[in-house]
């Protein structure tokens, strides 16, 4: 598995990707590939001179530098077998896609077992290879398989691979089953259809069926898309003498094909993103990026591009790389749109586009149906992915007014929105919320007139409403610069942060909260322990137990500190059936503060969240702003660190 290709352009033409001649790893150095895509690095008329310098990464530098995105030969042939791939679109869904230290895309998924996140502090896991995955197969040749080519002649099939399907016997009569009355024709054009597993349930329910001799075509059907034997793809160039006896040959040494089939589907993954990306188009008023230029560094006025940058934005999205070279996490925002609606935004109907990748949904684009009937899109739209956002209550019917917008958003984009109306009613979800963490995009006030959106070659990265300058801003921490899970905190909630990173929305990341007292604080009369849970210096989890213990929860990771050594637990009484109460939170006035918190009761006990050592002459400082702490947030990373405080006014006093 020497051999590689790679996907390539020059400089920043990323519009200009070609595809490399095979070429062969030879350890750390320079890499030289054929530059076209027909040579390869041992053809006797081979001429070096028609060769690149190649890097997997963008370099700064001259105009020639090449670069781009590695694939083994043996999986080039893999994909060529499954699909007739677009070099320029594979390109762009590359690019699109977060790259780690051992050049590795990060597509969602660990390549059918062979890669793992390895925890990074503050950062998601950065992907790595397993040094020894237990797949068969696994680092040999998967396209050139002289063991599937030969089991073509069934006379070359050994005897002892042909141990044929029992037949599966049936208490019930066949004159009760309700098959019987079908030919045999039907019986057959059924069974082709099936995957194995209903094949087997159907013959174990039906003594029809059970007894029904399959047809050649019924084995042959076993290679058909969807069906197990799909990724032996020679039988679409050679057809074998017996389709049944290459069956049983190949379920006995299925096992050995695990590899085959493990990039088989990652091929029909990446067939998949083709053939919802293909012939779309990014839809809306072009504004340029750091990735969408322009010669002359200008963008066509019209009405939604004209003065937009004196316009105010807020906007939703995680980890936005803008950079060439370092592309870790989260999205790369390549290109950019913008919609004008004036005086407000006002639509009779809103459809949500979605694409799939890696099993999830993504939001792709929106589709403004206007009360007069006109339509304006933004982003990618995909007519056969799309879902009308609508209300549960019936109160807004159509034309209705948008003021905001409630996002679930990861690092890869976003996975469901719902709307806000003026009077701040919420639409149901349109994809998939579940577990992710929450946006609410509203903006100080209840007007906008434009929006701005971002994506990369498939999806939606971020979003921008506009925010009327007499709607003034929010200095304080403001709950809208961030997602949150597993929810937004409610409106009536205080909430404090001792760093002014997290205070400002500049660390890009989402934030994780506990409410151990009830968004009320009405779980504090029976909350009676804190534990902490240490590892390696670092809290990963903190458990909060009460009278009833059904009501217990945590924060954290409390698996983690198993893989850890100088592991600690520390735990805290609180007397809240007695009336004890969290009443201030404190942050040290001098040197480190984001990882450290002072927290106080009513009966003047004190305890650290975090480093345990507190010395006598130490200043700290309230930030408190209610008086009754009722919950914690912190980035949503383990350890646990940037802790921030949650509260609400004395006068709830938990009861």
């Amino acid at each position: 598995m020497r051999e590689y290709r790679a996907i390539y352009t020059s400089g920043v033409n990323l519009f200009e990707a070609k595809l490399s001649g095979v070429g062969r790893y030879e350890g750390a150095g320079r890499k030289y590939l054929p530059a076209e895509s027909h040579g390869r690095y041992d053809d006797a008329d081979f001429d070096e001179n028609a060769q690149v310098e190649f890097r997997s990464r963008f370099r700064k530098g001259g105009p020639g530098q090449v670069w781009g995105f590695v694939f083994h030969a043996a999986c080039w042939e893999i994909i060529a077998a499954l699909f007739q791939p677009d070099i320029q679109l594979i390109f762009s869904l590359c690019f699109s896609m977060p790259i780690h230290f051992e050049s590795i895309l990060d597509w969602g998924h660990d390549y059918g077992g062979i890669v793992v996140g390895i925890p990074d502090n503050e950062n998601p896991p950065m992907l790595t290879h397993l040094p020894r995955p237990y797949i068969p197969g696994y680092g040999r040749d998967p396209y050139n398989m002289y063991s599937i080519r030969k089991l073509f002649n069934s006379t070359d099939i050994p005897k002892h691979m042909l141990i044929d399907i029992p037949a599966l016997g049936n208490p019930i009569k066949a004159d009760g089953d309700v098959f019987r009355l079908l030919p045999n024709e039907l019986l057959q054009a059924i069974l082709v259809e099936l995957p194995r597993e209903d094949v087997a349930n159907l013959r174990q329910a039906s003594p029809i069926f059970a007894s029904l001799h399959l047809s050649e075509s019924f084995w042959a059907s076993r290679f058909w898309r969807g069906h197990e034997f799909h990724y032996v793809f020679e039988t679409v160039r050679s057809r074998p003498d017996s389709w049944k006896r290459l069956y049983l040959a190949l379920r006995y040494m299925e096992p050995r094909l695990a590899d085959r089939k493990r990039i088989w589907s990652l091929a029909l993954e990446l067939e998949s993103l083709q053939n919802q990306v293909s012939g779309t188009i990014c839809k809306g008023a072009r504004l340029l990026t750091v990735f969408d230029t322009s010669k002359n560094g200008r963008v066509k006025k019209n009405e939604h591009t004209s003065d937009w940058k004196e316009l105010e934005w807020h906007t939703a999205g995680i980890n936005l790389c803008t950079e060439y070279e370092l592309f870790f996490v989260g999205c790369r925002p390549w290109f950019a749109r913008i919609l004008r609606f004036r005086p407000r935004l006002r639509v009779r109907h809103l459809w949500v586009s979605f694409v799939r990748m890696s099993g999830h949904s993504f939001v792709s684009g929106f589709r403004f149906v206007k009360p007069n009937g006109k339509v304006d899109s933004l982003g990618y739209i995909h007519p056969n992915q799309e879902v009308e956002i609508r209300f549960s209550d019936g109160r807004h019917e159509s034309p209705y007014t948008i003021s905001g917008w409630q996002l679930a958003v990861e690092n890869q984009g976003f996975r469901a929105v719902a709307v806000l109306t003026a009077d701040g009613t919420m639409s149901c979800w349109a994809g998939e919320p579940d577990g992710v963490p929450r946006w609410r995009l509203q903006g100080p006030g209840k007007r906008m007139s434009a929006i701005k959106a971002e994506f990369d070659a498939l999806k939606l990265v971020s979003l921008s409403r506009n925010v009327p300058c007499s709607e003034g801003t929010i200095r304080d921490f403001d709950r809208r610069e961030y997602a949150w899970k597993p929810d937004i905190p409610p409106d009536h909630i205080f909430l404090d942060h001792p760093d002014d990173l997290v205070s400002f929305g500049i660390i890009p990341y989402p934030l994780t909260a506990i409410m151990f007292g009830g968004s009320r604080g009405e779980l504090l009369s029976q909350l009676t322990e804190i534990v902490i849970h240490k590892g390696s210096g670092y809290m990963h989890c903190i458990e909060f137990l009460y009278t009833d213990p059904s009501k217990d929860m945590f924060i954290g990771d409390p698996d983690c500190e198993l893989h850890m050594h100088d592991r600690s637990r520390r735990s805290i009484m609180i007397d809240g059936p007695g009336g004890e109460r969290i009443v201030d939170a404190k942050k040290r006035n001098q040197g480190r503060r984001n990882d450290v918190l002072l927290l106080q009761t009513n009966r003047g006990r004190e305890f650290l969240l975090g480093n345990e050592t507190k010395w006598p002459l130490e200043r700290w400082d309230s930030i408190a702003s209610g008086s009754l702490v009722t919950g914690l947030f912190h980035i949503d990373r383990t350890p646990i660190i940037r802790i921030g405080i949650m509260s609400i006014n004395a006068e709830s006093n938990g009861d």
